[in-house]
């Protein structure tokens, strides 16, 4: 199963959600992003660094409040690593 995700503005944040959790990033704390492509297993990385930490907030229920805890204290808040295959 995909989990969809979708990635927004409002009130001044870029936010992105998925089925767990929102991830609330201030625009104005954006301080360099790396985008890289590893030919040829279609492989895409995306790096962000921000100079504000990042906000999560968990979805509705209990597992979701958990996920998103253990997400928050496992990573570093100042930047956003994901990779991603096409």
């Amino acid at each position: 199963m995909m989990d969809s995700i979708s990635m927004y503005c409002k009130d001044h944040f870029l936010i992105i959600e998925n089925s767990f959790m929102l991830e609330k990033i201030d625009i104005k704390s954006f301080d360099d992003i790396i985008i890289s492509h590893e030919f040829p297993t279609r492989k895409y990385k995306f790096y962000l660094f921000f100079t504000q930490p990042v906000q999560y907030e968990p979805s509705k229920g209990w597992i979701n409040r958990i996920i998103c805890s253990i997400f928050s204290h496992n990573n570093n808040p100042y930047e956003i690593k994901r990779a991603y295959y096409d």
